[in-house]
Formats: structure tokens, sequence, C-alpha cells
């Protein structure tokens, strides 16, 4: 299944649960799953920075997947506010 930049929807859980089989132990798998979602909020921050530059935002609403993530619910609504866009977190 393809989103509609033609990624895939199931790479990046792929990824990170084959990653984290070669963890040695659990602290070491929590640290390397806390980094791989502060990159992908740096990335959503970018992507959301350059929308924001070409377009009128006033909501953005996410959902599902990725963004079931605390984390990333916390860290965009933070950002949000600080770029006076209101950020809607869609309980799973």
């Amino acid at each position: 299944m393809q989103d509609s930049v033609g990624g895939n929807h199931y790479i990046i859980p792929l990824l990170i649960g084959q990653i984290l089989v070669h963890c040695q132990d659990e602290v070491e798998a929590q640290t390397l799953a806390a980094s791989v979602f502060h990159c992908i909020g740096d990335s959503l921050e970018k992507a959301l920075t350059y929308i924001l530059k070409h377009h009128s935002l006033t909501t953005l609403v996410t959902a599902g997947g990725v963004m079931a993530n605390t984390y990333l619910q916390k860290r965009l609504v933070h950002w949000g506010h600080h770029h006076n866009l209101d950020v809607l977190c869609v309980s799973p």
C-alpha cells in the first residue's frame, strides 16, 4: 500500500522491528526507539515548516500509525503553538 507521496506505509514499523531485534537489552532498544521518533519529529517539523510557508493553514489533524505516538503528538502540539497552528490529535 502506498501513500500520497509514493512511500510505503509499512517501511518504518518493519525497519524499527528489524533493528530492535539486534539490540542487546531493553535500555538499548528504548534508546534506539526514542532516537527514531526524535528523527521522525524533526522530519515532520521540517516538512510542516515548508508547507506553512506555501499554504495558509490554521489547523492540522493527525491520526493513526506513527502519529499515535504520544511523544510525537506532544511535540507537534508544542510546535504548532509556536507557529499559530492548531494541532488536533485523533485517538486511535
